[in-house]
């Protein structure tokens, strides 16, 4: 794996969408600071996630969908 990898999520994606995806990804970034992460997904609704799940501004790009 690169020494920073970079992933792209859909964070819409699945059963539960960024109700699960979001809170994984803030573990992520706990577990590996090295890595970057783009959440893919309704900018409204993953906003109010990343919050919820205290994520700071700048932590992820968010690549909203509207």
């Amino acid at each position: 794996m690169p020494d920073n990898p970079i992933i792209a999520l859909d964070a819409m994606g699945g059963d539960f969408g960024p109700e699960v995806v979001v809170p994984a990804a803030a573990k992520v970034l706990q577990e590996r600071p090295d890595v970057q992460l783009i959440l893919v997904g309704l900018e409204d609704i993953l906003k109010d996630h990343i919050t919820r799940n205290g994520l700071q501004q700048g932590t992820v790009l968010l690549l909203g969908l509207y």
